[in-house]
């Protein structure tokens, strides 16, 4: 459902910020998206209540996670308009934002300094110093490197493409995961729950959804291809052609309608 949710955002800002229009084959894709999430959200209704959840804490994670990623949604295509406007790099870009970040994650980590962890009765920033003692530093930079590289590829996408084509990558990463769910589970000889075989259909559904909006995939029924940029670039070259042949056509000269006749200059001579 998550997965969905953010795609959604992302073509939402897209229309809001960056003044995207949606055309047929968009409300395709968006139909397509909201039919999948429904299915998703009568299923979790349907565990929520097999199950009997009734922990206020889990829906506040519910919200709190979809908050992010509208905030998420809404950052990316500020950063594409920030791109395009002030004509800088992504990592320009992502050198500001980790000024910005890092201010802000100063001030907001104060009341954390006097927290303690539920388990093991330790202040949060004591325990964070394991992550930096003997091999674990190893783990921490790797990670670090990892995030940057996602952060960074993330942002060239952006550049080159749109917002709008993240939704692709964030698909194959959900694929490729629920993949190592299922060869983890039978590695450690862990039963494999019947909805990680169900979400290979929805990511193929989706894949395919997110192909139609970026127009990866064209649609030749119903006018789903009329306004996609390939149609429209062929039209506008038809066009051209047609106004080239037209002012070639002015140009011709008499001789040149002549040859084009094919008959013989002395006969033209002759009859007169």
């Amino acid at each position: 459902m998550f997965l969905i949710f953010n795609t959604m955002t992302q073509y939402l800002f897209s229309y809001f910020i960056l003044n995207y229009h949606f055309y047929k084959h968009h409300y395709l894709s968006f139909g397509i998206n909201i039919f999948c999430i429904i299915i998703l959200i009568i299923n979790d209704i349907i565990l929520i209540i097999y199950k009997d959840i009734s922990d206020y804490q889990y829906f506040i994670l519910i919200i709190m996670r979809l908050v992010k990623l509208i905030l998420f949604a809404c950052g990316d295509n500020y950063a594409k308009y920030t791109l395009n406007t002030e004509l800088i790099n992504p990592f320009s870009l992502m050198l500001s934002m980790a000024l910005y970040e890092t201010i802000f994650a100063l001030i907001f980590s104060i009341p954390f300094t006097f927290l303690k962890t539920r388990e093991e009765e330790e202040y949060i920033f004591v325990e964070m110093l394991e992550y930096f003692k003997g091999t674990q530093i190893l783990v921490t930079i790797g990670l670090f490197i990892s995030c940057f590289s996602y952060e960074a590829f993330l942002l060239i996408i952006i550049d080159r493409f749109s917002p709008s084509h993240l939704p692709l990558g964030f698909i194959l990463h959900a694929f490729f995961n629920n993949i190592y769910k299922i060869i983890k589970n039978l590695i450690d000889n862990n039963e494999n729950e019947s909805y990680l075989y169900y979400n290979f259909i929805i990511y193929i559904i989706l894949f395919i959804a997110a192909m139609i909006h970026n127009e990866i995939f064209i649609i030749n029924l119903c006018g789903l291809n009329k306004k996609t940029k390939y149609f429209l670039h062929m039209k506008e070259y038809e066009e051209k052609k047609n106004s080239e042949d037209i002012v070639n056509a002015g140009r011709e000269t008499p001789r040149d309608s002549l040859i084009e006749t094919n008959i013989p200059m002395q006969d033209l001579f002759n009859n007169e």
